[in-house]
């Protein structure tokens, strides 16, 4: 296989964390949302602190894109301002704390906000939706969009009376405007940053869920309403779920989904309303003849709801500590909601979800670049949410868990998310967090994993010496660059004997060793890693007979038998 092909140009320039000169702790957003005109308009209000002892010649900076900026005001007093690309600017004042009001209208953004026409022959309603991630809010309102910021949120929300305005949060109140126009008010008073707002109107039907710890509303397309029950099943069990398997209780005051048309993605985890494609309507009928389901996306955005939104990266390079524990963290609550509701067995369920993940890595991987799981050298951010931000941390994720021992994992992802709740975070505070909780030093981990690119791949081959009584296992690191060292894998032998199945704790640090065993007679089979704990790719050239024993051995944890039959489909490449 040739060499992936690198993942940033070579003068591709370092992005660093954005500077933040102020602070907002608060937006207050009023608009007026015409589908129609395809329209917004309104101001918002942004609560700005001032650093004590802050540089005086830095300017106030947000972020806009095509706004018709209208006024802008410090305190109630019109302030001169200026506009370059993608900027708004004015002087800072003298005083410490200030609010700041901009007054703007935006037709037709080209990103942030989404209008959709009603079609009824696609199935469509009228409704219009907002999408921040990456740093597309700016499009449709003056902001500071970048994810180096928190704050708490109100939203006020005109639209014409026969539709819904929602916003992140909980619903304060309704009120008439007049002329067939009526506003919606949504507190959120938890902070999170901007990217995470979520706005939408639209004819959209709110669908209660009372069976959840916290109040769930799912709001459908009208005349889809019948089909949330379905589709969110696993909701409520996936907020019991993740609230004891972190240790630390959901934290918003509700949570919901809101479905839309025409959206990009999957799902998008906005803090207590998380956006769902239409494409996965669905209803139970159509769930039983056509064995299909949402629930792992379900569950992948609602860990967002801690790892991502309650706590969130500083900074896009350290996108996996959003994607890689959303990804880990949906594999291991799919598996438990697949053994709850459906009786499957949930080690071998988890087995599953962790296979494919390992499938999809290695194809991007092997088909369109390597990097690393951290690097803030890129083109644009989007590149960054990819098959090494999902499911390769996934996989490293486990390896982590599997290396320190179930108790001892949960307990640092327990102080990782107690000591940094609505704040933002950077790869030193998770490893920090585990060292913390465990006392195990992970300097070497941390390093190796996410800032090494691509991963191992193993040539093993089994030998065993009859007159000796042992077994020798030649492992190889192939590839290894020439700038690189071996890599660090603690992991297990294992091998089956009429005693019944061994196993050794063995530590491989080195590019070529062999693993000597006693062991009086041939085994029926040999693996190494017979859990699939380690992301890595095998060359296994046992014989047929020794791979069939394994690939059927049902004491073997299920990666390590579909390993062997991986193996077995090198022989006999028609079988593949």
């Amino acid at each position: 296989m040739p060499d992936p092909k690198p993942f940033a140009a070579v003068d591709a320039h370092a992005h660093w964390v954005r500077p933040r000169p102020f602070r907002i702790r608060q937006v207050d957003l009023a608009v007026r949302i015409d589908l129609d005109a395809r329209r917004i308009e309104g101001e918002v209000v942004h609560h700005v602190e001032l650093p004590a002892h802050r540089d005086p010649r830095a300017a106030i900076e947000l972020d806009q894109q095509d706004l018709d900026i209208r006024s802008v005001e410090i305190d109630g007093e019109p302030v001169p301002f200026s506009r370059s690309p993608g900027r708004l600017s004015l002087a800072a004042p003298a005083a410490e704390r200030f609010t700041l009001r901009v007054r703007f209208a935006a037709e037709q953004p080209a990103k942030g906000m989404h209008f959709v026409a009603a079609d009824a022959s696609a199935g469509r309603v009228a409704m219009c939706w907002t999408q921040g991630a990456m740093e597309d809010h700016h499009w449709w309102f003056p902001c500071f969009d970048d994810p180096n910021n928190l704050a708490t949120y109100r939203f006020a929300i005109t639209h014409r009376s026969d539709l819904a305005g929602i916003a992140n949060g909980r619903r304060e109140r309704t009120v008439d405007a007049g002329e067939g126009w009526s506003t919606t008010t949504w507190v959120q008073d938890k902070p999170h940053v901007l990217y995470l707002v979520n706005v939408a109107v639209g004819a959209f039907v709110a669908v209660e869920d009372a069976s959840g710890p916290v109040p769930i509303t799912h709001w459908l397309p009208r005349g889809y309403e019948t089909q949330a029950t379905a589709m969110f099943r696993s909701t409520a069990f996936a907020i019991r779920w993740l609230s004891g398997f972190i240790g630390v209780p959901f934290a918003w005051e509700r949570y919901g989904h809101l479905v839309v048309h025409g959206f990009m993605w999957g799902g998008m985890e906005n803090t207590t309303l998380t956006t769902i494609t239409d494409r996965v309507l669905m209803d139970a009928r159509v769930q039983e003849a056509e064995d299909v389901d949402c629930d792992s996306l379900v569950i992948h955005e609602l860990v967002h709801q801690w790892f991502g939104d309650l706590l969130t990266m500083k900074g896009w390079a350290d996108i996996w500590l959003n994607e890689s524990f959303a990804t880990y963290l949906e594999a291991r609550g799919t598996a438990a909601w697949r053994a709850q509701a459906h009786g499957r067995d949930e080690a071998d369920a988890l087995a599953l979800e962790l296979w494919g993940n390992r499938r999809e890595y290695l194809e991007e991987d092997g088909q369109r670049y390597r990097r690393a799981l951290v690097t803030n050298r890129y083109a644009d951010a989007y590149e960054l949410f990819d098959r090494v931000a999902y499911e390769k941390g996934s996989l490293v994720l486990h390896h982590l868990c599997r290396l320190l021992g179930e108790e001892r994992f949960r307990a640092g992802l327990r102080l990782y998310v107690e000591r940094h709740a609505h704040d933002l975070v950077e790869t030193a505070d998770f490893r920090q967090a585990l060292e913390d909780a465990t006392g195990e030093p992970l300097d070497w981990f941390i390093d190796q994993w996410t800032g090494r690119a691509g991963h191992p791949t193993l040539k093993v081959r089994v030998r065993h010496d009859a007159g000796h009584g042992r077994l020798l296992v030649d492992v190889e690191q192939v590839g290894i660059a020439a700038d690189h060292q071996a890599w660090r894998l603690p992991t297990v032998l294992a091998w089956r004997t009429e005693a019944g199945i061994e196993r050794l704790t063995v530590d491989l640090r080195r590019a070529k060793e062999t693993l000597v065993v006693a062991c009086a007679q041939a085994p029926r089979w040999t693996a190494l890693d017979p859990d699939g704990e380690l992301p890595a790719e095998w060359d296994e050239d046992d014989e047929v007979e020794t791979l069939l024993a394994r690939a059927g051995d049902g004491e073997l944890a299920a990666q390590g038998r579909a390993r062997a039959v991986v193996a077995l489909a090198g022989k006999h490449p028609s079988a593949r």
